[in-house]
Order: structure tokens, then sequence, then C-alpha cells
């Protein structure tokens, strides 16, 4: 299955719905709605140009090639799983930033008893305190390398992104034009069929 074979259902769905009102109408004797539309896909056909012609039953149910690439742009799978990838990238660029390289400072202290001999003769306790500051240093470039891979992450995947948006509008324009000049077809057969009855 075509990863965007989801697109054609929706737009011959709205093919189904023009050719269904389109014969209704023709049936009952009445313009329909469905073939003003059908009819208006077969001027843009005659034009080579599909882009602004509906699919649907005129009115307030026809799609415009405008909508389905919203709504395509908002819900397509391949398109959320590019975008979550950029967003991995942006962080893998954030999580490179620290100057620690991620290993934060630590201070560690230490106590413990200790027995001190007086000068009698005599035990006297104490205590030993010792604190440490360790600072991880890196002079090797390391931070600069890191932020480096993670740009390059970043930037392969926005041009997925981007990729996968010119695929998704290739595969919905083209299936478009095939539910806009299908349309455009029924409505030829349906105008025929009643001259034929009305001959």
């Amino acid at each position: 299955m075509r990863a965007f074979a989801w697109a054609w259902g929706l737009l011959l769905l709205g093919v189904f719905v023009a050719l269904g009102g389109a014969s209704r109408d023709a049936r009952a004797g009445a313009p329909s709605a469905g073939a003003g539309a059908a009819s208006a896909g077969a001027a843009a056909v005659a034009k080579g140009d599909v882009s602004g012609a509906a699919v649907g039953a005129g009115g307030a149910g026809a799609v415009t090639l405008d909508v389905v690439l919203e709504w395509a742009g908002e819900h397509a799978p391949a398109l959320a799983v590019a975008r979550a990838r950029l967003a991995y990238g942006a962080a893998a660029v954030a999580g490179a930033r620290p100057v620690f390289g991620g290993a934060n400072p630590s201070l560690e202290v230490e106590a413990g008893p200790r027995v001190a001999l007086a000068g009698d003769g005599g035990a006297r306790p104490t205590a030993d305190v010792a604190v440490a500051l360790l600072v991880p240093l890196e002079v090797a470039g390391e931070r600069g390398l890191r932020l480096e891979s993670a740009h390059a992450q970043e930037a392969v995947a926005r041009a997925r992104v981007g990729a996968a948006e010119v695929a998704l509008r290739f595969e919905i324009a083209g299936a478009w034009r095939e539910a806009v000049v299908a349309g455009a077809r029924a409505a030829a057969a349906e105008r025929l069929a009643v001259f034929a009855g009305d001959v």
C-alpha cells in the first residue's frame, strides 16, 4: 500500500458524492450541483489547471485542493513522523550546548571521627572533614564536536520534513487531478444520457 493511499479515499469519496447527486437530479429532471461542479472541473481540465476545481456535491459540500492539502499537512502520518524527528534534532542541539557536556559539577563532603593523643598521654576526640568540588573540563574540543553533530542531525531532519511535504503534495495533486477528470467524464456521460433520452 502506498504511503498516501488514504488521500485517494478522500478524493474518491467526493467524486462518488458528486456523481450520486448528479444521478439523482438528472432522474428528477433538475440541474445538479454535482454536475455543475463536474462541469467546472471539465473546464479546468481543458485549461490544464485543476487546482481551483472543487470535488463534491457543490456549495458547502464541495472540497477544494487547498482544503485537502491543509488537512493532509496536519494529519499525514509521514509528516508527523518527520516533524517528530525534527523536534528530536532540536533537542539534540539543546542537549549539546551545556559547557560541561552534560556532566554536572559535583560537590563531595566527607567527615569522620578521629582520636588524637593529648600532651599528657590521654586521648582527645576530634573530627576530620574533607570537601571536594569536581568540575569536568573539556580541553579537546568535545563540545564543538557535539554541537556540530547535533546541528547536522537537525539539518537532516529538516530536509526530511521538506521532502515529506513535497511528496505529500505531489501524491495529492496527482490523485486530485484524476478525481477531477473522473468527475468531468461522469458529467459528460450524464449530459449525453439526458440528451439521448430527450431525442
